[in-house]
């Protein structure tokens, strides 16, 4: 293998290393203990400033200025979260849900936390229509031309068992809305996101990695889904896309509360010790950082990977 030093710009901390090294097969010539002392320290002392100086690691800046975001689910919760950090690092975002009175309240929060105060498209749909999908996409290319960034965060649950007569039902719902209206606004984007070497992330759940999830036995094989189509969509769209899930776990929004069925022993109310190793629970504006680095150049290197946060409920243990 063979190295070149160079000015030293490019890699100065393997530069220093190389030097030190070439310094320290000269230790044993040294004479005396105070010279030993001397020498090995002057190797050592230049480590501390040529550290700090890696720019790249300690001044890192996430900006998406003027990148156009598409983010789904997004009038409360960890989408509405998410919508207006973005605006707030210079995204031109698109937010959508099917209450405008909460598509109203996330329009203003983003409007006034943009630099800009750009107004974000806003656009009334649901997402479990086929027709309503096409719709979102083809007025998201009508006004900006195309995406730089695609959150999938729509996606709802329920808690009826396979014995429950509403169980088919409820499992043909939760797959239509969680997996094919992910599958579909994808597909629909896809030639604007490889043209803009954009970014998706879609938002999962731990329940796709563990099946005890309250009988959420639908929901939890739904999110599996998702983690596989990312992996596999992240495969066929590189080097152009970067794709990636993450999973949270407990996130103190009202998804909870909002699921068909859902569990009246898994609230808020019952305390996250019960749940989390961290003895908490996640919140939306968290995950919204999350997203923000996962779409962001300084996330380059990274795709077709399942990023978990959750305060540690996958680890927690039982009793």
């Amino acid at each position: 293998m063979h190295l070149e030093r160079g000015n030293g710009s490019n890699f100065p901390l393997l530069n220093c290393l190389l030097i030190s090294s070439a310094q320290a097969l000269n230790y044993s010539s040294v004479n005396s203990e105070k010279e030993k002392r001397l020498s090995f320290g002057c190797i050592f002392s230049k480590l501390p400033n040529l550290l700090s100086s890696q720019d790249s690691t300690n001044n890192m800046d996430i900006k998406l200025t003027n990148k156009v975001a598409l983010i789904t689910g997004s009038s409360q919760g960890i989408g509405a979260a998410t919508a207006i950090l973005f605006s707030k690092l210079g995204a031109k975002v698109v937010i959508t849900g099917r209450k405008d009175d909460l598509l109203a309240k996330t329009a203003q929060e983003c409007e006034q936390a943009s630099p800009q105060k750009e107004k974000p498209l806003v656009v009334k749909a649901d997402l479990s229509k086929e027709d309503d999908v096409k719709m979102l996409a083809e007025k998201t290319l009508a006004k900006h031309g195309g995406i730089d960034i695609l959150i999938n965060n729509v996606g709802f649950g329920s808690s009826y068992g396979m014995t429950s007569p509403q169980y088919l039902e409820s499992y043909d719902a939760m797959f239509q809305l969680n997996v094919r209206s992910i599958v579909q606004l994808t597909h629909l984007l896809i030639p604007t996101l490889k043209e803009r070497k954009g970014s998706i992330v879609n938002v999962s759940s731990i329940a796709g990695l563990r099946p005890d999830c309250f009988f959420w036995w639908s929901y939890c094989m739904s999110k599996a889904a998702l983690d596989m189509y990312t992996k596999c969509l992240a495969q066929e769209l590189a080097p152009d896309v970067r794709v990636n899930s993450l999973n949270p776990g407990p996130v103190a929004t009202k998804f909870i509360e909002n699921a068909h069925g859902g569990p009246q022993e898994f609230s808020l109310a019952a305390g996250p010790k019960e749940f989390t190793a961290l003895e908490r629970f996640g919140s939306a504006e968290e995950m919204a950082k999350t997203l923000a680095f996962m779409v962001s150049d300084d996330n380059i290197n990274m795709t077709g990977s399942i990023i978990v946060s959750d305060s540690g409920t996958m680890i927690k243990k039982a009793g």
